[in-house]
């Protein structure tokens, strides 16, 4: 038996040389920045594993998971301490159907303002300590 010869080999052909594109953008973790992974989860509906790697970059949110988030993230979303209450365009209603419009939200405090003033005004110790009753019990 001979030996194979080895002017064989020269033409062997080389590897190709792998051509990449550019490198894959991480998704900047400054989006879930100064959030526990445990609010991340319970937000966007995800385990607490994949919140982890949201955080980190290493995974990328999903546009349902990023739209969710930004929600969140600009108090959009009723947290469960709000539930049984309706919002409204114009008013928001309680679980017992108490409809309150927006302009008496907004005037709220300057209603508690006025009415310490009147209760202040009359010098009676009685409706000043009402006032503060009433105060209370709101």
């Amino acid at each position: 038996m001979s030996a194979p010869d080895p002017s064989a080999w020269r033409n062997f052909p080389k590897p190709r040389a792998i051509k990449r594109g550019p490198p894959r953008k991480r998704p900047t973790p400054a989006l879930f920045y100064g959030y526990p992974a445990q609010l991340i989860a319970e937000a966007c509906a995800v385990k607490l594993s994949t919140a982890h790697a949201y955080k980190s970059g290493r995974c990328k949110p999903g546009a349902s998971v990023l739209k969710l988030w930004l929600l969140y993230r600009e108090r959009q979303v009723l947290t469960r301490e709000w539930q049984g209450f309706i919002i409204k365009p114009d008013a928001i209603v309680d679980p017992e159907g108490n409809e309150t419009n927006r302009n008496l939200l907004r005037n709220y405090q300057l209603m508690i303002q006025y009415y310490h003033d009147l209760a202040r005004r009359t010098g009676d110790e009685r409706e000043i300590e009402r006032y503060y009753e009433l105060l209370k019990a709101a």
